[in-house]
């Protein structure tokens, strides 16, 4: 569509996700402890039609985390799944202390460059999303979306 989304999942949506309680990975800021990061894989139809936003938030455009996703190394290929880790920056947060992270239900993807004319059969996937911390013990240390 003209605003680039490739997928919006939450409440208000066909496209549920389950609400996770992620509580345990958030520091007294209301920020992910450090050296924290989202990873997943991504599979695209076309290399020009690549995933371009990734937007974890309870709102639109707020309370959660919003991130400009780079090509990975050697840029997108079609067909093929491709890992990404995204490095958490206090850029990418809006609203940490309000966001509300034992009950976060939201996510929205969009492309880069919408234009009409982009051919429909185009897609993106993801799968095996994860938030991340390296700071804790292995047994709590993540939380998966998939």
């Amino acid at each position: 569509n003209r605003f680039g989304i490739l997928g919006q999942f939450g409440p208000e949506r066909k496209l549920q996700l389950q609400t996770y309680n992620v509580s345990s990975l958030i520091g007294w800021d209301g920020r992910v402890t450090p050296n924290a990061s989202i990873e997943l894989e991504v599979y695209v139809s076309n290399e020009s039609h690549a995933l371009a936003t990734f937007e974890y938030t309870k709102d639109n455009n707020k309370l959660g985390l919003t991130f400009v996703v780079p090509p990975p190394a050697g840029g997108w290929r079609a067909h093929t799944w491709q890992p990404l880790v995204l490095p958490i920056r206090d850029r990418h947060y809006s609203f940490p202390r309000l966001t509300p992270w034992d009950n976060m239900d939201r996510l929205e993807l969009y492309y880069a460059h919408p234009h009409q004319q982009q051919q429909r059969g185009d897609y993106v996937r993801i799968r095996n999303v994860y938030l991340r911390s390296s700071t804790q013990a292995p047994s709590s240390e993540t939380a998966r979306y998939t």
